[in-house]
């Protein structure tokens, strides 16, 4: 666990669910309205709010939590949302959301440098994976170099085709 000077960051836990999720929703269906069509916002949101219980049940997904109430969340993996783009020895940065009221307040920064530091720990060579359109600002803001554009199949029959920007950091 980490503390900072507001809340702390920590690894989720399953009980986190029902608030992952809740902060998923009012984060996605907020902050992607500026660079996505609300019908693909309206079809997509369904599938992209699912935390992953995966990374919360290997402790690879943090919150940050202040007073009780979740305001950011987000974790990494070895694998990626398309394994096969990933380069060897590199992991991928894994749904890191913000309360949209709590943007730029530092929280998803909290939990982007346990990512961080998890992921040297782990001997990752650096991050590499999709982000979306009004993330990348956040991401090339901490050393991310943009690697092209690309649609992530969010249902695997390609019904949901999302628009995505891949990005990568050496570390």
């Amino acid at each position: 666990m980490y503390r900072s000077i507001m809340g702390i960051v920590r690894e989720s836990v399953l009980s986190d669910l029902a608030a992952i999720t809740r902060l998923c929703n009012r984060s996605f269906n907020q902050l992607l309205t500026d660079d996505y069509a609300p019908s693909l916002i309206e079809r997509a949101v369904p599938y992209m709010a699912r935390p992953p219980v995966d990374l919360i049940i290997r402790g690879q997904y943090y919150v940050y939590e202040q007073d009780g109430v979740i305001y950011a969340a987000g974790g990494w993996s070895r694998e990626g949302p398309v394994t096969s783009k990933t380069p060897k020895g590199y992991g991928t940065v894994r749904m890191l959301v913000a309360d949209p009221d709590h943007v730029r307040h530092g929280c998803a920064s909290e939990v982007f440098n346990q990512i961080i530091a998890a992921s040297k720990l782990a001997g990752l060579k650096g991050l590499y994976g999709p982000a979306t359109r009004n993330s990348v600002g956040f991401f090339r803001n901490k050393g991310f170099v943009l690697s092209g554009d690309d649609m992530l199949d969010l249902t695997g029959d390609g019904s949901i085709l999302f628009p995505v920007i891949w990005l990568k950091l050496d570390f």
